[in-house]
């Protein structure tokens, strides 16, 4: 795994990654504390890119790609860093994203495995019943694939990308392995291969992705004044089509309207989110269920004649109030005043921080329990509209 923190303001932008990638054979881990996870772009423009979550593209190691861009690009320059990224995947594209049918399908075909392996864990989760019929398993399978069309996009290249052309693309034999994984899973002659499909299909069409790398471009365009982050997840490619999307909630674009500056953590985010809010995720998280519980009690032995439905409304009223105070609390007395002094930073003290935020993170997997797959020499660099892309610290 990985932590990549970008940290920008009107002066500049600085992007710290640390060393470790896992490899997975199997049931095996290694942490290898040797990867490069942050790249210029272009040796001529101030533009960079770091990487997290996948260290390959479809076998393909991304600094390779990343290096033959930059080799190519040469000194063209464009006017914003949204067409550099727009470039970088027509660059892709041109060069048939390095891959070919036979290596799509097979990548496609471990896509699904994988996809099977997490819908069991997640059925095991919400199915509570002894006996497993496919008839449960139908109504969870619909639930489902509700909850995908709800909660993600569609892709606007996999619009017209249909159920009957995935299920061509997919093996026999992976099938067959699917049906056998969930039968044995639930004890039952599993016969629901179609919507199964379905899901699938409902799943890769969309933008929520389960295996995927980030890229996060970072730097200026000719014409920007300012400097801008612009994250994007890359999937794999599916019939002659590349499964990527941009990651809007991350995204992070300078103005001269304000004077604060602004931050983003990538892959392993805990800590980095709790300097950032002044609480843990997970306390946070605690914090607001504990408060539900209460009420729930507090109701039980005071108003024990309400109904649950009258109950379970009071709950979610008090629990969002809850939520809002909270959320406002910490905007105002905490992520407010640490982004305005984020603002006034030097290049020099963004990359101190970026770097002691990684560090942080590496520190915190190191003394506990949690593997650690954060570690190794921190990588620090500067991106400023003058200088360019700047090593600060490099192993």
């Amino acid at each position: 795994m990985t932590t990549v923190i970008g940290m920008l303001n009107k002066k500049g932008i600085a992007l710290a990654a640390d060393s470790a990638v896992t490899i997975t054979r199997g049931s095996q881990r290694k942490v290898y504390n040797t990867a490069n996870k942050i790249f210029a772009l272009s040796k001529y423009n101030p533009i960079g890119v770091a990487i997290y979550n996948g260290a390959e593209f479809m076998g393909t190691p991304w600094e390779i790609l990343i290096k033959e861009y930059r080799r190519q690009i040469t000194e063209k320059s464009f006017t914003t860093l949204e067409e550099y990224k727009k470039d970088f995947f027509n660059w892709l594209k041109l060069n048939d994203y390095f891959t070919n049918e036979e290596k799509s399908r097979k990548y496609l075909n471990a896509e699904f495995a994988f996809f099977v392996q997490e819908v069991i864990i997640s059925l095991k989760k919400t199915v509570t019943k002894t006996t497993v019929t496919n008839e449960i398993l139908e109504k969870e399978f619909e639930k489902a694939i509700l909850r995908i069309e709800k909660n993600f996009e569609v892709l606007e290249n996999f619009k017209d990308f249909s159920g009957d052309r995935l299920k061509d693309l997919l093996k026999n034999e992976e099938l067959g392995k699917a049906t056998k994984l969930l039968s044995n899973a639930f004890q039952i002659m599993f016969a629901l291969d179609d919507l199964l499909i379905e899901m699938f299909h409902a799943y890769v069409i969309r933008n929520g992705f389960i295996l995927f790398t980030g890229l996060v471009f970072s730097g200026y365009g000719t014409e920007d004044l300012f400097p801008q982050l612009l994250p994007v997840n890359v999937s794999l490619v599916i019939d002659e089509q590349l499964r990527y999307c941009d990651d809007k909630d991350k995204e992070i674009r300078i103005n001269a309207d304000s004077n604060i500056g602004n931050i983003a953590s990538f892959a392993q985010t805990d800590v980095a989110n709790t300097i950032l809010h002044g609480i843990s995720p997970w306390l946070d998280k605690v914090a607001e269920q504990t408060v539900g519980k209460v009420v729930s009690k507090l109701v039980s032995s005071q108003l024990g004649g309400m109904s649950n439905a009258a109950m379970q409304k009071l709950k979610d009223t008090v629990s969002k109030e809850f939520r809002v105070e909270i959320d406002e609390g910490i905007k105002r007395k905490y992520t407010n005043p640490f982004l305005s002094a984020l603002g006034q930073l030097s290049n020099t003290d963004l990359a101190e921080m970026s770097e002691s935020l990684v560090y942080l993170t590496c520190l915190k997997r190191r003394f506990t329990l949690a593997e650690e797959n954060v570690g190794g020499p921190v990588d620090v660099a500067v991106i400023t509209k003058d200088d360019g892309f700047v090593w600060v610290k490099k192993k």
